[in-house]
This record gives structure tokens, C-alpha cells and sequence, in this order.
């Protein structure tokens, strides 16, 4: 067992939430461009979210 000042050894990357997979993905310059004005609108109402969310959710919106 490790002391408790040493981080725990990983045979995999760590993820920012475990439920969560790294994806590649190409969107157009005005696709990304949009993106980020919708995460500084969002920004400016006080809602701090990633572009990865921003995505997430808009998957989200197209399963409805």
C-alpha cells in the first residue's frame, strides 16, 4: 500500500468524471464559432460551462 503522500498508481488516464469518454470530434468554423457564443452568453448569466457540455447537451436535445 502507498503512503498516503504518494498518489495511487493508475494503469489508466484519469477522466474528469468517471462516466465520461474522451471523443474526437470536427465542426465547422461557423459550427465553433456559434458554440462559443452561446458558452459566453451562458458566461455572462453567471453559468460557467465547458464547450464539452455545451455538446453533451445539444446530443441531448436531439434525442427528444
Amino acid at each position: 500500500m502507498p503512503a498516503p503522500s504518494e498518489p495511487p498508481e493508475r494503469d489508466e488516464p484519469t477522466r474528469p468524471r468517471p462516466d465520461v469518454f474522451k471523443a474526437t470530434i470536427y465542426l465547422s468554423r461557423e459550427t465553433m464559432i456559434k458554440l462559443e457564443e452561446i458558452r459566453l452568453a451562458r458566461l455572462r448569466r453567471g453559468e460557467k460551462i465547458g464547450r464539452s457540455a455545451l455538446v453533451e447537451e445539444a446530443i441531448k436535445l436531439l434525442e427528444q
